[in-house]
């Protein structure tokens, strides 16, 4: 993750000082790949009390850790002020309750947008981008779960985005882009026991043992480089 994001911001920096200025930009017709990386910023619980049934009903507060989020994204150009975006990224985020490790949720993010383009100039760039698709969700269950035989299984969940960037043109066919996105992703989160298990002193039955909503929902701050072909 560090590579990645090492090599996005060493081309930003060497290509800044360059510009297209004077070649005859224009994304109408052209298809575009590029690399993406950044870091997701999440703010909240990150369980939903209200929708949480079992042991320990009164839970304090849950927190994710901010994390890398890298992938690729593949673009076209309909018109000079529209285009069709679709991005997949990865993401592995920490989470806690009461300061105790529960696990970590992987996600990998599938997200087609449309995004609306306003040029300020031959090499600048910024946008409006919105789109819908699918958070494709694996919750890894921490030691403590583990040693109460606990299996932890947090759904597939609707992805939404909404986000504004900005895109400058380093070349005619090569994009320099820095990206906030909101990104929701919220998922019913079930755990359940996966034989007759002594818990706290007590026998717990093989099924499910507590539930949840899981909201990683948040924003990403992205960096990114795209060529046009």
């Amino acid at each position: 993750m560090k590579t990645l994001l090492s090599l996005i911001l060493s081309v930003i920096l060497i290509m800044a000082s360059t510009s297209a200025s004077g070649e005859d930009i224009n994304i109408k017709g052209k298809f575009g790949f590029g690399m993406i990386g950044g870091v997701a910023i999440h703010r909240g619980d990150v369980i939903d009390k209200g929708t949480y049934t079992g042991p320990g009903s009164d839970l304090g507060s849950s927190d994710a850790d901010n994390s890398g989020v890298y992938g690729f994204d593949i673009f076209y150009g309909f018109t000079e002020r529209i285009a069709l975006d679709l991005t997949m990224t990865y993401r592995k985020t920490d989470i806690k309750v009461d300061g105790s490790e529960w696990g970590d949720v992987k996600t990998i993010s599938l997200i087609p947008s449309i995004q609306f383009r306003y040029p300020l100039s031959q090499t600048v760039t910024p946008y409006i981008d919105v789109g819908m698709g699918i958070n494709i969700n694996s919750f890894n269950e921490s030691s403590s779960f583990n040693a109460n035989n606990e299996d932890v299984i947090m759904d597939n969940s609707l992805a939404l985005k909404i986000g504004t960037g900005l895109d400058f043109f380093a070349r005619e066919n090569l994009i320099l882009n820095v990206a906030l996105d909101w990104i929701y992703n919220k998922g019913d989160t079930v755990s359940n026991v996966t034989e007759d298990t002594v818990i706290n002193g007590t026998t717990v039955n093989k099924g499910r043992y507590r539930s949840w909503e899981t909201d990683l929902s948040g924003f990403n701050l992205m960096f990114g480089i795209r060529y046009l072909f």
